[in-house]
């Protein structure tokens, strides 16, 4: 009897530092001593710097106790550290620890029902309540309900939509609290916070300059498409036909595969192998970079674009090329 009780111990603390936002987490903290040593520390910040860095937390596969507790307790101090950032930095870090528990959930199918049962998601299969659906619908064009297949009250789902509604939840959880509010800091934590922050800023210092380097690079990017990047980059969640259209944009620009799969690969549920695949089918394609008409009608264009009638633009790859009027109004900025 014991050795069950040990057993389903283990398999807690294991599903605990998969998941270290959900409820089995916080009760297994909760229900036990809390030491913040050296290695708890140190975790935490390898989680917020390869966070920032790359957003590829990394994932961790042991059956030691001792790690595994420090996996889950390096959570909650990885987003005190994280709240000492700029914010762009700090949802990259959040954006990181999204995707690692993704990643986790794509590996593990057969933890998908518990973490289900984690946000109160109730489903059978791929098939999801209404009522779950609607609490957590991704914000992206494609999941409108009125572009899904509803039967019996329950919407009929692929796993790639399905994983994305559970993602929205995570989402939620993770960035609950952030950045966490100085009052929130134990008083004997806050100085090691501090130094923790100061050597993650050290370390990330370079982002910067990339990130500078790019823009000036892109100066003739339209405004519309820019703020899609700018979106991507800061870790929000773009529709599908945002993605297809920076694709197909900076794909005619010249851009390489690698800067736009960086691009993308900073949102939620991405997925390299899927994004390179469609990038190179647009390149087989030769698809053309989507309408102002039709970035209009998605909630996308952007005035300052000078489209939609002003000198004749009448798509984004066209931003920067046209004389008379329209450089005229560029020039006034």
């Amino acid at each position: 009897m014991n050795t069950n009780l040990n057993t389903n111990a283990n398999v807690q603390l294991e599903f605990a530092a998969k998941y270290p936002f959900s409820k089995t987490a916080k009760e297994l903290i909760g229900s036990s001593s809390v030491e913040i040593n050296f290695d708890v520390m140190e975790r935490a910040k390898k989680r917020v710097a390869d966070g920032v860095t790359n957003e590829n937390i990394t994932s961790f596969y042991t059956t030691d106790q001792k790690l595994l507790k420090t996996e889950v307790l390096s959570y909650p101090i990885s987003k005190m550290i994280a709240s000492e950032l700029d914010r762009k930095f700090m949802m990259r870090y959040a954006n990181g620890e999204i995707r690692r528990a993704v990643r986790y959930l794509r590996e593990n199918e057969s933890e998908l029902s518990k973490v289900c049962q984690e946000f109160g998601i109730e489903h059978k299969g791929l098939s999801m309540s209404l009522r779950s659906y609607l609490k957590y619908i991704p914000k992206s064009r494609e999941c409108r309900l009125l572009s899904q297949s509803i039967s019996e009250g329950n919407v009929i789902l692929d796993q790639n939509k399905f994983l994305g509604v559970v993602a929205e939840a995570i989402r939620r959880t993770v960035e609950h609290g952030l950045p966490v509010k100085p009052h929130m800091i134990p008083p004997e934590l806050k100085k090691d916070i501090e130094e923790a922050a100061t050597e993650v800023k050290e370390e990330i210092k370079d982002i910067k300059l990339t990130e500078r380097e790019v823009t000036v690079a892109s100066s003739q990017i339209a405004p519309c498409m820019q703020k899609i990047i700018d979106k991507a980059r800061s870790g929000e969640n773009i529709s599908h036909f945002a993605r297809v259209a920076i694709a197909a944009y900076l794909v005619k620009k010249g851009f390489p595969s690698d800067f736009i799969v960086e691009v993308i690969s900073h949102t939620p549920n991405f997925n390299e192998k899927i994004t390179r695949y469609q990038i190179d089918f647009i390149k087989k394609k030769g698809y053309n970079t989507t309408s102002c008409m039709n970035m209009d009608s998605y909630g996308l264009r952007l005035p300052e674009c000078g489209c939609l009638g002003i000198a004749g633009i009448k798509n984004p790859i066209q931003f920067g090329t046209r004389t008379g009027k329209f450089r005229a109004v560029r020039g006034r900025k």
